[in-house]
């Protein structure tokens, strides 16, 4: 108990004292930030769940403005651990990006928090901190890309129907645009979306959007020259110094809008592929290009390609389970097409669901 207060007592202190960190320190703080991740995420994935809730707290202290999805693993490890007073200081957090009451009231997994007087103090809390959060929230932000997703969604779908290829959204460029005018956001900003009462959507939303709108890869080649091409690089890259983007959501947009793509990429795009009852992964043959994808990735603070392809393949097991690590189960797999020759890629060993 006294151990989970000192980490509570130095988290706080951190908070406080964050707004006098210099600027060039930033960037430093973040890669340290995805350090401990990392670590705390391979921890998770062999259900080491007190190892990982320390690497959480470190990434905690030095991170002010963690990702969502990684204040609720380090909630889900404490609660494992009995560190209640880690995991009021989590959901303290995740009300303050907009969790609703219920995120904490039914999860099977908080029945011991809900037993301590942490709940009771939260349940408190919630009615204060809640209205700050309705008062400080970009709520046009918000609706502007609620707008973008269903705009975009809908523009899939119709090409779908007209069997031709999606190439983007002139007028959905110049909203992201406006969108990105000051930067690119995140849920510090517009505050996070549910997918229930109880379970957050992980993935950026405006990644599906991004994909179809920055140099797709599938428009290489045209001679259009009215197309007016929109090249977010810099402003992601930005996204990533600032810690408000996760650099594996820009190496993937890079691999898979390939004219932007930074020299043998990061080994994001086609990793793992669906076919039968089989799962596939592209391998990766040349290894000079090996070796120069996981300096690509290294540079970013990401996990080398081979310990990407260990998350996605227990992602992809344990999807009906808990499992909350970052975009492998959505944007980094796909079904093989009925032409494709299967004897490009390597199995997995697991077996279709």
């Amino acid at each position: 108990m006294f151990v989970g207060l000192r980490r509570l007592i130095l988290l706080l202190l951190v908070g406080c004292f964050s707004c006098l960190q210099p600027a060039q320190c930033a960037q430093r703080s973040f890669e340290k930030y995805l350090y401990y991740i990392n670590k705390a995420e391979a921890e998770l994935m062999g259900e080491h769940f007190k190892v990982a809730s320390k690497y959480y707290d470190s990434a905690l202290i030095v991170w002010t403005h963690p990702f969502a999805q990684d204040l609720v693993n380090q909630l889900i490890c404490a609660s494992h651990d009995s560190d209640y007073a880690s995991v009021h200081y989590c959901a303290r957090k995740l009300i303050h990006l907009g969790c609703p009451l219920s995120f904490f009231v039914k999860p099977t997994y908080l029945n011991g928090f809900r037993n301590t007087r942490y709940f009771k103090i939260l349940i408190w809390e919630y009615s204060k901190f809640r209205p700050e959060f309705t008062h400080k929230n970009n709520w046009n932000m918000r609706t502007q890309i609620e707008l973008l997703v269903a705009t975009d969604e809908l523009n899939v779908i119709q090409a779908q129907a007209n069997k031709s290829n999606y190439t983007g959204d002139d007028t959905v460029r110049e909203t992201l645009d406006r969108l990105f005018k000051n930067g690119y956001p995140n849920e510090y900003d517009y505050g996070v979306f549910m997918r229930d009462d109880t379970t957050i959507a992980t993935e950026d939303p405006l990644l599906p959007v991004l994909a179809h709108n920055y140099g797709k890869y599938d428009t290489i080649g045209l001679t259009d020259t009215t197309r007016k091409w929109h090249d977010y690089t810099q402003l992601l890259s930005e996204g990533i110094t600032k810690g408000t983007l996760h650099p594996e959501a820009f190496a993937w947009l890079n691999d898979k809008a390939g004219i932007y793509k930074q020299g043998a990429g990061f080994g994001e795009y086609d990793v793992l592929v669906l076919g039968d009852d089989k799962k596939y992964y592209t391998p990766i043959h040349d290894s000079a290009m090996a070796v120069s994808i996981d300096s690509n990735r290294l540079r970013l603070g990401l996990l080398p390609h081979s310990a990407q392809l260990t998350k996605m393949e227990y992602a992809l097991k344990h999807q009906k389970a808990f499992t909350y690590l970052r975009h492998p189960t959505v944007f980094l797999h796909r079904k093989m097409g009925d032409a494709e020759d299967k004897t490009l890629y390597q199995e997995t060993g697991l077996k279709e669901d």
